[in-house]
């Protein structure tokens, strides 16, 4: 021992631990070295030396224990430390060594070391080390105080998260800490490591931009944001969330937010982009144009979002570049219409403050336009022309344009008259003015013209439209006062004023004794307008002879005449009620052969005085004898004398019009048919009312009026009633006139004929009317015109359905008549449109089946049936009946299954009518297959089958159709099955057949010998099949053909020799013959072939189970040998409960009652009751067939002697063996009771 005195010596115990070592002696090694550890310096390479050895002999958890240890107590001799663990790691990978490595990295901050450890642990160590951490990271969180160590913990979590490429789950792991000031640049170096050695992973760069945010390293956070979005553009949102969570210094402030702006514009988040560029707009105007430079480019990526025009337009506002903001405003409105309040809204915010700026009064005026508001327009003009005049071209630029869009706008004239006055431009001015006085603008026209002619009291122009505006305003005196004025300073100008003065007198025409004598000074030098002028005062003043008189003299200088007439009409037009002038106007147009004019004026004349008439009524006859064809004049005269009621003038007059008019005579017609019935010639004025009726002109309602007057008075008029009926049909009373037209057929058959084309051009003027086809319908009958009258009664219903029940009687009763197949169908329509099927269809059938041209249009109308009514059987099976009765056989078949899915209680129908179908077509397989459907869902199987072979005899290839269907079918009776299985035979697959065949036998036993039949010729066409063997000897079984089941099994057995059920089977059917020793037989070799005696074991006792639970299966009758059969397979499957209850009866006969007896006697036997069952079977003798039942009981009972014997009595073959073993055990008996004998134990 070296520490003899208590004391330690490292270098001693670290050189003797190096003796052990190199002996081999490791754990002497460890333990010199253990004892002499000390907390000093002097004791490291101890530890470096006991680590190396701890992991030596493996114990690699101490090694790291012992490091850990080390390093605590001495931190300078850490970078030694990672040297030793690094080596023992690179050795050995472990999971402890390499947490350790990693802790001391991260400490030391080498964080690109991480992820090389990690390389080198295995899957399944890394996520150990990461359980370990996550554990560590839960304590971490619930702290309040986080330690550096704790960071560098949730270092190496995340890190190994982000190398198991989980990162999103790593960025989020330290999401709480980034945060944290005092560990900052600690992270922000490791997240630059990590961004490095995942260059091409979004999240380590996102660590990387939350750690420079962190430290305030705005600029490399702008530059690491800018690489985040160009490799990964996906991640906008979660850049945009991190710049948006930090305050940048006020030296990065405006970059920073510049590039935040321009990632919401990448973004296509224009709103939150404009309030950032309004912010920062509002932090100082020197940022202006960097927000207008932000805000355009905006707008290129997205030209039309109103919000950025909106925020563009203010920011120009706010930069004084206000040409630039209306350009955008422009825009806005062009965009969308409905902004235009905003962005008058802002325009005259604009126009507040500069109300003289050409380009914000241009723009609200334009906007005021594109909404159409006119006035809004015209308000903003006026407030800028009253502010300051010295814009008047652009005042008048922008009044024009408002007058392009509303040209009598009377503010909008005003101002633009005042706007070319100032400018000097006064003929324009005076042409405004004017227009404004004859839009009855007075006002505006008075105070336009009294600021004007203050300006410029000489122009005549302004000092006219001033007087003339002031006269109609009712100052008169005053602008007659003016005038005054004007004629003293220039008399010679007097003629320029006239107009005015005459407008004065017309207004106040008391003051023409102060106006005339001007007339009359004036006529000295100018007759002609002094004397026009003269006779419009007179006439103005109510002096109309004079006036007259005035007017004629004018009238007789040539020269003049046109002047003349137009200063008539115009004082005619002031003054309408002047009978004398109206009279004076039609002689003068007379003269001059305008007779249209004349005829006009004489017209009011007679309105206003009816005896004004005969003051002209001779120059009239004058004008007709130079102008026979003036057609004007005439009218006026038969009006003139229609209106005094002179019927004989009238009717004089009309009658030589329409000599002289031929074509043109509709008018005269009309007026002489008036004429006569007023006269009361009634007979005679139907003609003419009627031919008044053709032409041009409608005067239908006058017809109607009078010819009403005459069927008044004389009801039996019958060509009155005609040309009511043409009347009416002419004012488009369509009804009124088909009801006139059949009356008067009824009145007068005679007349059908002519009724019947009044009809026909009836009917080409009001095209498709129901009423007017049925009146043709209706007299076509009475001209027996059967072929029309069938066609426009049809045709009339089927565009007025309420006509059915007019219509149905005149078919019906024309059917008694003459029958066809065009009435037919025609009865069918009707009945279909009056919603009676059953008797449409009826018809359509029989239309059809007496001439084929109607057997398309009835098909159709069938379907049209059909459609109207989804769910209607009725119709279609007439549409399959008659694609039935032309042989249309895919038609009709489609039309019975159709009826069938639409009423399954038509399944009865479905099979006569597809079973006719068959009859007229046998081969028809489309038929075959729905009615084997049809007797499927019958639930009758046989017959179906019968269908399928029929079908398959007609076409072998649609075997394979047929199988299909079959399969389908849930529950097949035996039929079904048996034939589906021989189909499966004939198609070749042998495997589906037999497994069919087996089913089938499962569940009917008495189709044995059919399958039989079948598996026979299954064998000839492959006589290799085992499984055929198989099935044939469960067949044989069954039929109790024990021999023949041999047979067959032992051809299965040679074909499947591996399989051992088949030579359990063939085991159990000697056994089932009483042939033991053959089954023992073969249970033996099979026992001695088999490598698994307890999987034979197990097999026989389950091949038993399989045989009697089938055997059982066949026997499901209730007859005494059923129920004997099945008791004694219970008791041979030890079932005893069931062979109890089937024993549970009387026999009927000796026979049932021995074997009852027997199987109750081993019922008794199973039980463990060998009394009960000798006292059972005690009646019966003893033979073959008890013997072995007595021997049993009497062993159970330990008489060996007694059952040797029974056997021997019976005389049993095959039992010798076991009766030497009855003899055996009795002797045995024998030998134990002398024994017991001698011993004195009787």
């Amino acid at each position: 021992m070296f520490d003899i005195f208590g004391a330690k010596d490292p270098q001693k115990a670290l050189q003797r631990a190096h003796e052990y070592k190199q002996e081999g002696k490791l754990e002497s090694a460890i333990k010199i070295l253990e004892s002499n550890l000390t907390e000093g310096e002097e004791s490291f390479d101890l530890y470096q030396e006991l680590a190396r050895l701890y992991f030596e002999i493996e114990q690699r958890g101490r090694t790291v224990e012992l490091l850990r240890h080390t390093q605590s107590i001495m931190p300078t001799r850490t970078d030694e430390i990672i040297a030793l663990v690094s080596g023992l790691f690179y050795r050995h990978a472990s999971i402890d060594l390499g947490d350790f490595l990693l802790e001391l990295y991260v400490a030391k901050e080498e964080y690109e070391k991480i992820t090389k450890i990690l390389k080198d642990l295995s899957e399944r160590d890394v996520s150990l080390l990461l359980t370990r951490y996550e554990k560590r990271k839960q304590n971490i969180e619930s702290k309040k105080i986080i330690s550096k160590t704790d960071i560098e913990s949730i270092i190496i979590f995340t890190t190994i998260k982000f190398f198991q490429n989980e990162s999103e789950a790593a960025l989020n792991s330290i999401e709480a800490i980034i945060t944290i000031e005092t560990y900052g640049p600690q992270l922000l170096r490791w997240a630059r490591t990590i961004a490095r050695e995942r260059f091409n992973d979004p999240y380590a760069a996102l660590l990387l931009l939350k750690t420079l945010l962190t430290n305030q390293e705005f600029g490399g956070a702008l530059n690491q944001a800018q690489r985040i979005i160009e490799k990964s553009p996906d991640f906008i949102d979660q850049v945009i969330a991190l710049l948006e969570t930090v305050s940048p210094l006020e030296k990065s402030e405006t970059a920073f937010t510049q590039f935040l702006i321009s990632l919401y514009i990448k973004k296509g988040d224009f709103d939150t982009s404009i309030e950032r560029l309004q912010r920062l707009k509002d932090s100082g105007p020197e940022k202006i144009d960097d927000v207008i430079k932000n805000l355009r480019e905006i707008v290129r990526s997205n030209p039309k979002n109103v919000k950025v025009l909106y925020a563009l337009g203010d920011t120009y506002f706010t930069a004084g570049k206000t040409s630039l903001a209306i350009g955008e405003f422009n825009k806005i409105l062009e965009i969308d219409p409905d902004q235009h309040e905003a962005v008058v809204k802002r325009y005259k915010s604009a126009f507040e403050k500069e109300p003289n700026n050409p380009l914000v009064i241009q723009g609200l005026v334009s906007a005021y336009l594109k909404q159409g508001d006119v006035n809004g327009a015209v308000d903003i003009v006026e407030t800028a022309y009253k502010s300051d005049r010295g814009l008047l071209e652009e005042y008048i630029f922008d009044l024009n344009l408002i007058l392009e869009k509303k040209l009598k706008n009377p503010k909008a004239l005003y101002l633009l008259g005042l706007c070319y006055a100032h400018k000097g431009d006064h003929e324009n001015a005076h042409v405004i003015f004017s227009s404004l006085l004859e839009n009855k603008e007075y006002k505006l026209v008075d105070k336009a013209t009294e600021e004007l002619c203050k300006a410029r009291p000489d122009d005549s122009p302004y000092l006219n439209l001033r007087a003339q505006s002031l006269a109609i305003l009712g100052k008169a005196e005053e602008a007659l006062s003016l005038l005054m004025n004007y004629i003293e300073q220039k008399p010679e100008e007097m003629i320029d004023v006239f107009p005015t003065l005459d407008t004065i007198i017309s207004k106040r025409p008391e003051l023409s004794t102060k106006i005339m004598p001007l007339y009359e000074q004036h006529k000295k030098t100018e007759p002609f307008v002094a004397t026009l002028a003269m006779a419009r005062a007179y006439a103005f003043t109510g002096e109309y002879e004079r006036s007259v008189d005035a007017f004629e003299i004018c009238y007789s200088d040539t020269e003049q005449k046109d002047t003349t007439k137009r200063a008539l009409i115009e004082v005619i037009q002031e003054r309408p009620d002047a009978v004398p002038l109206l009279l004076a106007a039609a002689r003068i147009f007379l003269k001059e052969g305008e007779v249209e004019i004349a005829t006009h004026f004489f017209k009011t004349a007679q309105i206003v005085d009816p005896k004004a008439f005969f003051e002209i009524i001779d120059e009239f006859y004058d004008v007709l004898k130079d102008f026979p064809k003036d057609r004007e004049v005439r009218t006026l005269l038969i009006n003139t004398f229609f209106q005094r009621k002179l019927w004989d003038r009238v009717i004089e007059e009309a009658k030589l019009a329409i000599e002289v008019f031929g074509k043109e005579e509709q008018y005269f017609n009309l007026r002489l048919g008036q004429a006569l019935v007023e006269s009361g010639t009634l007979s005679e004025a139907v003609r003419p009312l009627m031919l008044s009726l053709d032409g041009p002109v409608d005067y239908s309602r006058d017809v109607i009026e009078y010819l009403n007057k005459i069927l008044k008075i004389d009801k039996s008029n019958i060509p009155a009633h005609v040309a009511l009926g043409r009347a009416l049909s002419r004012a488009r009373h369509i009804d009124e006139a088909v009801e006139e037209y059949l009356m008067t057929a009824r009145i007068v058959p005679t007349r059908a004929q002519y009724i019947f084309k009044e009809l026909q051009n009836l009917s080409s003027k009001a095209v498709a009317n129901p009423r007017v086809i049925f009146a043709l319908g209706q007299i076509a009958i009475t001209l027996k015109k059967y072929d029309d009258a069938i066609k426009y009664l049809a045709q009339s219903c089927e565009l007025d359905s309420t006509l059915v029940k007019r219509v149905i009687p005149l078919l019906n009763k024309l059917s008694k008549e003459a029958t066809s197949p065009s009435l037919d169908f025609a009865l069918a329509k009707v009945h279909h449109i009056a919603n009676l099927k059953s008797a449409a269809i009826k018809f359509y059938i029989r239309a059809q089946a007496q001439d084929k041209t109607f057997r398309e249009p009835a098909i159709s109308e069938l379907k049209k049936i059909c459609a109207e009514n989804p769910k209607d059987v009725e119709s279609r099976k007439g549409l399959a009946q008659i694609y039935f009765d032309y042989n249309n056989l895919e038609d009709a078949l489609d039309s019975a299954k159709d009826i069938y899915e639409l009423d399954n209680k038509e399944i009865n129908w479905a099979d006569i009518f597809v079973s006719n179908i068959l009859k007229k077509n046998p081969q028809h397989l489309p038929s075959y297959y729905f009615l084997g459907q049809l007797l499927l869902e019958k639930r009758n199987q046989k017959m179906a089958i019968d269908v399928y072979k029929k079908l398959i005899e007609i076409s072998a290839t649609e075997i394979t159709n047929v199988v299909k269907i079959l399969e389908g079918i849930i529950e097949k009776s035996g039929e079904l099955l048996l034939y589906l299985g021989i189909l499966y035979k004939d198609v070749g697959d042998t495997d589906r057949a037999l497994r069919l065949f087996d089913e089938l036998l499962s569940t009917d036993m008495s189709f044995g010998e059919a399958i039989v039949y079948h598996i026979k010729e299954i064998l000839k066409t492959n006589a290799n099949l085992g499984d055929a063997y198989v099935l044939a000897s469960k067949i044989f079984v069954s039929q109790n053909e024990y021999e023949r089941a041999i047979e067959a099994i032992k051809h299965a057995v040679q074909l499947m020799p591996e399989n051992e059920e088949l030579i359990l089977k063939q085991g159990q059917l000697y056994y089932t013959m009483g042939k033991a020793e053959e089954a023992i037989k073969v249970y033996t070799e099979l026992l001695n072939k088999s490598k698994d005696r307890n999987a034979v074991y197990r097999l026989i006792k389950k091949t038993r189970e399989a045989y009697f639970n089938e055997k059982i299966g066949m026997l499901k009758g209730n007859k005494d040998e059923d129920r004997l059969e099945r008791a004694n397979i219970y008791l041979m499957m030890n079932r005893i409960s069931d062979a109890e209850k089937e024993l549970r009866f009387a026999p009927e006969n000796k026979l049932s009652a021995k074997f009852h007896t027997v199987l109750k006697a081993k019922l008794y036997l199973a039980k463990n009751r060998p009394i009960d069952a000798l006292e059972t079977i005690q009646s019966l003798s003893i033979d073959r067939e008890t013997a072995q039942v007595y021997a049993d009981i009497y062993e159970a009972m330990g008489s060996y002697e007694a059952a040797a014997t029974v056997l021997r009595q019976a005389d049993i073959a095959g039992v010798e063996q076991r009766i030497a073993s009855y003899e055996k055990l009795a002797q045995k008996r024998r030998l134990v009771k002398g024994r017991y004998f001698i011993e004195g134990r009787s």
